[in-house]
């Protein structure tokens, strides 16, 4: 098959009317599949698991870690720990700030900082730090911004707990000799005694607020300001949000010895914090709406009893769940036996899977119940093929599982375990979503000849909630597991860049969804998540392998095997879409940069290839209770009989969710919302700058939609015969004559069905070339600017502008008109511009014509050059008038 090109859209046929109707049927329905997917909410999830609740891993798959970095601890920590006498304890402790990409150990008055992803000679010496006293916590906190109180050059705050102060450092970056410097600030007038209560662990929020957890089991704020410009105004407090009357007791008057404080846990979107003791009790506070309060509205003295624990476990660590992935639970705990408790802070009769955002943050935390526990993951068990060389199905059952559980991570996709292994070495045992329990049923599946395109929903809806398990073995015990942030500006390709009415969304905010996303959603743009693991000897970084990394992995070894069992396991649809996505080349950070073109070209062949994707095909009308009709030998009136229905190949369906899963991010976006202060002042969500200069939008066009319209006018022009006019103007995607048939139920054979498919994807790659060409228009508009080019429309055009979303634009009669409306103001806005100049016209004239030809075709290019010229005699006349004045 040929590869896709990356120049301009190619040519293929299709109306408005068609192309309307594969933006609401097939990209409708899978857009809908994936929202199924995406919003499964995780307790019901749990609550339909089945005894199967665990799989492991094909044999012939590559893993879900990847170790792609290793560093032994700096020669200098090494020094330090060895410099003790035998008989001194020393008070160590180590961790990982990831948003620096720093690893970090306390030694007892000294702290140490690297990069843990360096490799070879780019190893900087650690960074150092002295106290006076023995350090208890350490913690990476963002500082406030509103009002500012440090310098723009203080990314970061480095907060330090001794047993007699609490400091803050500034925490500078600066880029030198390509690799990143970090500087430790002192700042003197920032610290404040402890008042003899040894801090345990310290969380700020993304506002800059911070909490401590004490020693005697209350939670602290540390406040801090600028002083008001004052040299003598004190810049720090204390403030205790637990303190209770027995607080003030002296220590022999109390009755029980302080639970200390070891971890604390915030959700920001909720606005609500967590704690967690040494015995296990948690405690919620509410900070608010707004997260400017702190108030306790609950707790559970003992969280072992509640989640039916033994006696010899105890809680080893607590997440909190996003709402993006569930609304029935809030809270997650994992104990030392590796048992998970999902918890809610909202009363039991409270919850609905429906809430929006706005209201899911309104409700505020009231209580504090077990939702769900899940047992902990069975060990991977290897899988051997059978006989014949076909892998059998991996699916394990759960028992009970005796796990020492030492270390631990949850995420929105996975759970880490870390603890001691056989042989005496560790172990780090991951488990996350097997997205083929969600996916098995839904392919391949009928779909009524007059009727949508697309997955039915009540099959794509994912039964239960299933993990794969996977073990790596570490070399060392594991001190310390954290997850590093690798979607940064990247989420603006899978998430939408503005809300239904146009608002702006918050980075922070989309990149929590984008990460909450089901992978097989967003793994065609969206890096490789990476967990970064501290051991005694060292720090490994790991990334976690997906889908689409296994099928590249497996087109690189020429593994046919492996990759027939994904087909198998995913279904042809979404095995397809991931094809296509390696194809066009848009997952660049997908395989090894030198097998990235065997890669793309195997993809192409298996999307080509009809055994593993299948033909499109029309069953016969089946009765619903007795097989085909007729085949009892009589006709039944009181049978219920199915009509004939048509199923598309795997080829097409995935093609569809795949385009649908690169348009997710633009199509239900709005054209033009109205400024914060002036109504009439009209911006263009989807044409906002990012930081750097560059555009979302010239992203998806050049690196997804392109490539894929290519491929697909390929296909299409390749499958030309098949049903005789598939690209042509009388039957293809335009063609009277093909919805004629396809009304009155005329496709019946195999090759009636070839043909439509082939039309069907004509439409489609036609729709992605005009989505090209509008993506090109819009980014075309802000060097004029946007508000400016607005009011040049007509009041109604106008008010269209701020009806019309993206999607509507592309495929409406209404849309097109607007699209050239505003061609045609660019135009005008140009020779504007440059009066008296033919220059400025002729050049937007050009730039239309090369880039959105459907939009501004050769007629209009010369009316605009017969305007320029009339524009240029105009000014000519007026200047010899001018210059006869004057003699």
């Amino acid at each position: 098959p040929p590869m896709a090109s990356r120049g301009a859209p190619a040519p293929v046929g299709g109306g408005l009317q068609e192309l309307g109707e594969v933006g609401r049927s097939a990209l409708g329905a899978a857009s809908k599949a994936d929202k199924l997917l995406a919003g499964s909410d995780l307790a019901l999830a749990l609550r339909e698991s089945t005894g199967e609740a665990y799989s492991s891993l094909r044999r012939p798959w590559p893993g879900l870690l990847r170790e792609v970095a290793a560093s032994e601890l700096p020669a200098r920590v090494l020094e330090r720990l060895g410099s003790a006498p035998a008989d001194e304890v020393m008070q160590c402790a180590c961790g990982v700030f990831p948003e620096i990409r720093r690893a970090w150990v306390t030694v007892d008055n000294n702290l140490y900082l690297w990069r843990f992803d360096a490799r070879g000679g780019e190893h900087a010496p650690p960074v150092e730090y002295s106290e006076e006293q023995v350090i208890c916590a350490v913690a990476l906190v963002a500082p406030k911004r509103d009002p500012p109180v440090f310098p723009r050059e203080v990314k970061h705050l480095l907060v330090l707990a001794t047993p007699v102060e609490v400091v803050l450092l500034g925490v500078c970056v600066s880029a030198e000799h390509g690799l990143d410097e970090l500087k430790l600030q002192a700042l003197p007038l920032y610290a404040i005694p402890s008042d003899a209560v040894a801090m345990r662990c310290i969380k700020a929020t993304a506002a800059g607020r911070i909490f401590m957890g004490g020693h005697d089991g209350h939670l602290y704020e540390l406040e801090y300001n600028d002083g008001g410009g004052r040299w003598r105004e004190r810049r720090m407090r204390k403030v205790c949000h637990s303190a209770t009357l027995s607080s003030y007791l002296p220590t022999f008057m109390q009755l029980a010895s302080p639970d200390p404080i070891v971890e604390i846990a915030i959700d920001e979107a909720r606005g609500v914090l967590y704690t967690r003791s040494a015995g296990s009790a948690l405690v919620v506070y509410d900070l608010g709406e707004r997260g400017d309060k702190c108030a306790k509205v609950a707790e559970c003295s003992s969280g072992r009893v509640a989640t039916q624990l033994g006696n010899s476990t105890k809680l080893l660590g607590m997440f909190t769940v996003s709402g993006q992935t569930s609304q029935g639970v809030q809270l997650a705990t994992m104990a030392t036996d590796g048992t998970r408790a999902y918890w809610s802070v909202f009363p039991k009769q409270g919850y609905s899977s429906s809430l929006t955002e706005a209201q899911a943050a309104k409700r505020r935390p009231s209580t504090l119940h077990v939702v769900i526990t899940r047992q902990p993951p069975p060990e991977p068990q290897a899988i051997s093929s059978t006989a014949g060389g076909l892998m059998p199905d991996s699916v394990l059952a759960v028992r009970s599982s005796t796990m020492n559980v030492q270390c631990a991570l949850l995420t929105e996709s996975e759970a880490v375990f870390a603890g001691p292994g056989t042989g005496g070495q560790a172990r780090l045992m991951i488990a996350a979503r097997d997205w083929t329990y969600a996916t098995s049923g839904a392919a391949p599946l009928p779909v009524a000849i007059n009727g949508g395109i697309g997955p039915d929903e009540r099959a794509a809806r994912p039964r239960g909630y299933r993990e794969l398990v996977a073990e790596v073995q570490a070399a060392s015990a594991v001190l310390g597991v954290a997850e590093v942030p690798t979607i940064g500006g990247h989420w603006e390709l899978v998430e939408p860049l503005a809300d239904r009415t146009g608002g702006a969304v918050a980075p922070s905010v989309a990149a929590a969804r984008a990460a909450a996303l089901p992978e097989l959603v967003s793994q065609h743009a969206l890096p490789r998540s990476q967990l970064v693991v501290v051991t005694q000897t060292g720090v490994r970084l790991f990334e976690r392998l997906r889908p689409i990394d296994t099928l590249a992995a497996l087109l690189e070894a020429g593994d046919m095997e492996g990759v027939r069992w994904l087909f198998n396991d995913y279904g042809q649809a979404e095995a397809c879409g991931m094809c296509l996505a390696l194809a066009t080349g848009a997952c660049a950070h997908v395989g090894s940069a030198g097998a990235r073109a065997t890669i793309e070209k195997a993809a192409a062949d298996l999307w080509y290839d009809a055994a593993l994707c299948g033909t499109a095909r029309v069953e016969e009308a089946m009765d619903a209770r007795a097989g085909p009709a007729g085949a009892t030998g009589g006709f039944d009136m009181g049978r219920t009989v199915r009509e004939p229905s048509l199923v598309f190949s795997g080829a097409y369906r995935g093609a569809c969710s795949y385009a649908a899963r690169v348009l997710r991010a633009v199509w239900d976006v709005p054209l033009a919302v109205a400024g914060s202060g002036d109504a009439q002042a009209l911006s263009c969500p989807l044409a906002r700058a990012r930081g750097d200069g560059g555009m979302p939008l010239a992203t998806l066009e050049a690196a997804f939609i392109v490539p894929l319209q290519r491929l697909l006018a390929q296909r299409v022009a390749a499958a030309g015969g098949a049903g005789g006019d598939a690209a042509g103007s009388n039957g293809g995607a335009g063609g009277p004559m093909r919805r004629a048939r396809r009304a009155v139920g005329q496709i019946t054979s195999a090759t009636d069905a070839t043909a439509e498919e082939v039309s069907r994807m004509a439409a489609l790659a036609a729709l992605l070339a005009r989505t090209a060409e509008a993506m090109a228009l819009l980014q075309l508009l802000p060097g004029r600017n946007f508000a400016r080019l607005a009011q040049r429309l007509p009041g109604a055009r106008r008010d269209a502008l701020r009806r019309t979303t993206f999607g509507e634009l592309v495929c409406t009669p209404e849309g097109d008109e607007l699209a050239r409306s505003l061609a045609e103001a660019f135009l005008k806005e140009a020779s504007d511009g440059a009066p008296g100049s033919s220059g400025g016209m002729e050049r937007a004239a050009h730039t239309l014509r090369s880039r959105c030809p459907t939009f501004f075709g050769e007629a209009e290019k010369v009316g605009a050059q017969a305007l320029s010229l009339l524009a240029m005699a105009k000014a000519a006349k007026a200047n010899g008038a001018a210059g006869e004045a004057t003699e």
